[in-house]
């Protein structure tokens, strides 16, 4: 008697495909799970080993495949930040196919996405906050993965200002963190600001400002502030000589 064995699933593999047997002889044909399962998103997933006789069609037959891939904990890095923040999510089952990532219900500018790993960017704007973070896969029959409370969004926060007094026209240097990664505004006594440099470091948050002390302010102690636009603000003193 000759037979064939086949399946339907790239994931499935049979340790034979045919052969023949003599009479009252039996074989046996291994079903497994290869490496393709690696690239499928978590959910449940079939699939149908058919056996033929292809000599009469006696006994033919079929045998369910199941295969259920389990979500390990996708890791998110960094976890909090501001605009321009870039994000690295690392884990499994995010398909080989771009898909989108949401913080809250804002997509993330794409950066890079493999089947464990995707690099993402927070170009829009959102209130400070922590948000659940969403992934939504291409792969076919993929359920989105939420990670709740996976991402804080940050106002910005001036750890330092160097020097801490100056006159008109003086440069000033100003240290801290989620200043984000567009210009956004600084005062001083309510006074626009020129900005020389605006940077943060889109991975770790850490910022920096250069601005010019403004003309028309008397000798005193004024509110410094810088805002990220549509974020927030922090303020420190800065003194007028």
């Amino acid at each position: 008697m000759d037979w064939t064995v086949s399946k339907g699933q790239t994931w499935v593999s049979l340790s034979s495909t045919d052969g023949t047997l003599g009479t009252g002889a039996s074989t046996t044909v291994t079903v497994s799970i290869n490496n393709s399962a690696n690239s499928l998103t978590p959910g449940s997933y079939t699939d149908t080993a058919s056996f033929a006789n292809t000599t009469n069609g006696n006994g033919n037959t079929t045998r369910s495949v199941s295969l259920t891939v389990n979500t390990s904990g996708p890791v998110i890095s960094p976890d909090q930040g501001t605009i321009g923040t870039e994000i690295t999510i690392t884990g499994s089952g995010f398909g080989p196919k771009q898909g989108k990532v949401f913080v809250g219900s804002t997509s993330l500018k794409i950066l890079d996405w493999t089947v464990d790993s995707i690099r993402c960017a927070l170009s829009r704007t959102l209130q400070p906050d922590t948000y659940d973070v969403i992934i939504r896969p291409q792969t076919k029959r993929a359920t989105p993965i939420t990670i709740p409370n996976g991402f804080a969004v940050k106002a910005p926060e001036i750890d330092s200002v160097e020097p801490t007094s100056g006159s008109t026209g003086d440069e000033v240097t100003i240290e801290g963190s989620f200043f984000g990664t567009k210009k956004g505004k600084v005062t001083l006594g309510g006074k626009t600001c020129k900005v020389l440099n605006w940077t943060m470091d889109p991975t770790t948050g850490e910022s920096e400002i250069e601005f010019v002390v403004p003309k028309r302010l008397d000798p005193g102690i004024y509110e410094l502030m810088v805002t990220t636009t549509k974020v927030g603000s922090d303020t420190v003193d800065f003194t007028v000589e």
